[in-house]
């Protein structure tokens, strides 16, 4: 459960990014984000989940899926831009994974084991597989990698680790695990073989995603201090794959996290608040760090997991709220 509480307080407290503006142009990519975003009047975990339109300019969101007794967080969409996946907060002793169709608005349960949280899902680039964290909380907070079927079946363990996401070709995943005190990257097989430590750091690496060309791998780093994740110290950073080299696309003093592509690979999408406050920020960049544009402020009670619909799919909104928004970013 420290996993969950840790992922939560980051949603909380990502701070504005204060990266320097170059000439580059902004890249144009996907036209929508999606977000999942809690009211102040709303329960702890009852988020709620919304699109926007990703060029700053339609001040209006429309929900896309209203929180009753279950709260859904992280949506992953599949190729096809029609079907998100994601995971649904019952009770603190259980977080299933399920799928939502946008268009004919079915919401289908796919995990429902007890005493485990089933999160993080993403989808292979045919939008045949779904991978997920499944961590055991009797079990000082375990966290496997598994896989399954959009329809939920043949569940299969993959490997030990946490916050996983498959290649584009399908034939690898990478993800994030403990070892020796630290949080690093590894890849292996979809079937769980040939497991290699991807980087070696002092800090840590987490919530990796490729790049749709396969060239690059985006996540997040970040520092301890006296056992704690040091808030101050998060940046997303960009791994070239073939030779290792790193590139540090966010450098402040605050937090950024959240990274996700955008499905051509030339635009980045992440969430930041300032100094920790309640208003968070929905940002995209160019995929080198240039250009910063920030979408929107919302005063909820956090946002988080931000992410690019990959397709011009028509998306039926529940409601539509609009928003003041500053001109300048």
């Amino acid at each position: 459960m420290k996993k969950i509480e840790f992922f939560i307080v980051i949603c909380l407290i990502f701070a504005l990014l204060t990266a320097c503006k170059t000439n580059t142009p902004i890249m144009e990519s996907d036209p929508y984000l999606t977000y999942c975003f809690v009211p102040k009047d709303a329960k702890y975990h009852m988020f709620n989940i919304y699109q926007v339109n990703s060029d700053a300019k339609d001040t209006e969101e429309q929900m896309l899926l209203k929180a009753s007794n279950i709260g859904f967080n992280q949506p992953d969409w599949a190729p096809d831009g029609r079907v998100m996946a994601i995971w649904g907060w019952h009770t603190p002793m259980m977080i299933s994974i399920y799928t939502y169709d946008t268009t004919s608005e079915e919401l289908i349960r796919l995990t429902d084991k007890n005493d485990v949280y089933d999160m993080f899902p993403h989808w292979d680039s045919n939008g045949e597989k779904i991978i997920f964290t499944r961590q055991y909380l009797l079990e000082n907070d375990r966290n496997e990698i598994w896989s399954m079927n959009r329809d939920g079946s043949d569940q299969i363990k993959i490997t030990d680790g946490y916050a996983g996401s498959w290649s584009p070709d399908g034939n690898s995943i990478v993800f994030s695990d403990f070892t020796d005190g630290n949080e690093d990257l590894y890849t292996c097989n979809s079937d769980g073989t040939n497991r290699i430590q991807v980087l070696e750091s002092e800090s840590n690496e987490t919530f990796p995603f490729w790049s749709p060309d396969s060239k690059f791998l985006l996540f997040e780093r970040y520092d301890t201090n006296e056992g704690k994740a040091d808030i101050s110290s998060f940046e997303i950073c960009k791994l070239k794959v073939s030779n290792g080299e790193v590139d540090l696309l966010t450098q402040n003093d605050y937090l950024d996290s959240s990274a996700r592509w955008s499905s051509d690979g030339t635009q980045i999408v992440f969430i930041s608040s300032y100094n920790g406050s309640e208003i968070s920020e929905v940002c995209v960049m160019n995929s080198d760090g240039s250009q910063v544009k920030k979408n929107d402020d919302y005063f909820g009670r956090f946002i988080c997991s931000v992410s690019f619909m990959a397709s011009f799919a028509k998306i039926k909104p529940i409601m539509k709220r609009t928003m003041n928004r500053k001109t300048s970013y």
